[in-house]
């Protein structure tokens, strides 16, 4: 029995979407150069996507991509049959450029404006290293006093559900930042937060 993850888009397993939530910016921005490149070399747009999702290097994207070349083979235009992996200006370019025969060249511009948020989330992770380390400190270092006087375990017990706490707030955020990527009502009002919505607008100009 399946289950839809979007319209049109059946789901076979829990495997299969969190791989495909798996898949890194890099890989995304290599999957597109791919698709380009293939394309400009005369190579039909099914017989690509068959390769590529028996590529290791695209292993996370595989599902996608078996459903895209089903598409493409049932009919579909590849912006119909990749619009699970782009976001709401990606297909619009790349529909433009099926539209005028040049879809390289869509294809290459979806790359360059990947790599370009990739940069721009790696600059922002970067700058959180610092305060990830302070919110270590801050629950780490206090109760050592603890840890001194009493031993290992009373000190675990201090600092463990703090911690827990603080890495399920951190797999929360990852959640809800793919959430919202889905969604682009939902992205629209967080926006309207400050510093959140600006950090959400860098990475989506």
């Amino acid at each position: 029995q399946t289950f839809m993850l979007a319209p049109s888009y059946p789901v076979r397993s829990c495997r299969d979407i969190l791989d495909a939530m798996s898949a890194s910016l890099f890989q995304r921005i290599r999957l597109f150069e791919s698709l380009a490149s293939m394309l400009d070399a005369g190579i039909p747009v099914s017989r690509i996507l068959r390769t590529l999702e028996g590529q290791k290097a695209f292993s996370p994207l595989s599902w996608p991509l078996r459903e895209a070349r089903r598409r493409v083979e049932g009919g579909a235009t590849l912006s119909l049959a990749l619009s699970e992996l782009l976001t709401p200006l990606h297909r619009r370019i790349l529909e433009a450029s099926e539209a005028s025969g040049r879809m390289g060249e869509g294809l290459q511009g979806i790359a360059g404006d990947l790599a370009m948020r990739k940069r721009l989330l790696d600059s922002f992770l970067q700058g959180l290293r610092v305060p990830a380390l302070l919110l270590h400190a801050a629950i780490l270092i206090p109760p050592l006093k603890t840890w001194v006087l009493e031993g290992n375990g009373p000190y675990y017990r201090q600092v463990l559900p703090a911690l827990g706490s603080l890495y399920v707030l951190a797999l929360a955020a990852w959640l809800a930042w793919w959430w919202l990527g889905k969604r682009p009502a939902a992205v629209s009002l967080v926006r309207a937060i400050p510093l959140v919505g600006g950090l959400l607008k860098a990475l989506a100009s």
